[in-house]
């Protein structure tokens, strides 16, 4: 996740994050992140 963030200058939020963990095959809930 944090390397997610980071990589997008923090500008991404729990839907942006959550969408490209799940394209890389990561499950995990909005609330989650």
């Amino acid at each position: 996740m944090e390397q997610v963030f980071y990589a997008h200058k923090r500008r991404y939020g729990s839907r942006r994050i959550r969408a490209e963990l799940q394209e890389k095959g990561c499950v995990l809930g909005r609330h989650q992140v």
